[in-house]
């Protein structure tokens, strides 16, 4: 099974096993409002597990979900979404989410400079997409602590979501 780990954390993808769990942190609607998915049920985390996501990496048109863990507590306390591009091999878009409880703590820093690395290094990616809604502040800091640049859909209209037209596109190029 694919993993990948840093001192504090655990990545691998996301399991049937971890809907509990993935549910408790995904539903809180407060922590998730700026999220395009918020599960209302259990069942909605199991169908999103088993039928929304391609635990086998790099698979084009395809969102593989990674389970972010805790070492010390082995405790999920996030997850991160990565979409290989059905066009572009180089490219992939990502998402992340993170308990609130874990917020302010460096984890999902530590989470995407692992997760880039290896898609870099490990598949060639070298193009990294992330559409961050403009109120989300500390998501935007992430990004730009991490190398992305703010760019114009004007040059990427194909990135431009249409359910989340006021969404900020910002982009790392390696």
């Amino acid at each position: 099974m694919f993993n990948l780990s840093t001192k504090r954390l655990t990545l691998r993808p996301l399991i049937l096993q971890d809907a509990a769990d993935f549910f408790m942190y995904r539903s809180d609607r407060e922590a998730n409002r700026f999220q395009g998915w918020i599960p209302e049920k259990l069942q909605d985390a199991k169908y999103f597990i088993q039928y929304r996501t391609n635990p086998t990496f790099n698979v084009p048109d395809t969102w593989t979900q990674l389970a972010v863990i805790d070492k010390r507590t082995q405790a999920i306390i996030g997850d991160i979404g990565i979409y290989f591009m059905p066009d572009k091999s180089f490219e992939v878009k990502l998402g992340y989410t993170l308990s609130a409880d874990h917020w302010g703590k460096g984890y999902a820093t530590e989470a995407l400079e692992i997760l880039i690395n290896h898609l870099r290094f490990t598949l060639g990616k070298n193009r990294f997409i992330a559409l961050i809604a403009p109120e989300n502040l500390p998501s935007i800091r992430l990004v730009k602590r991490l190398g992305f640049i703010q760019a114009k859909y004007e040059e990427e209209k194909e990135l431009q979501a249409e359910e989340y037209p006021d969404d900020l596109l910002f982009i790392l190029e390696l």
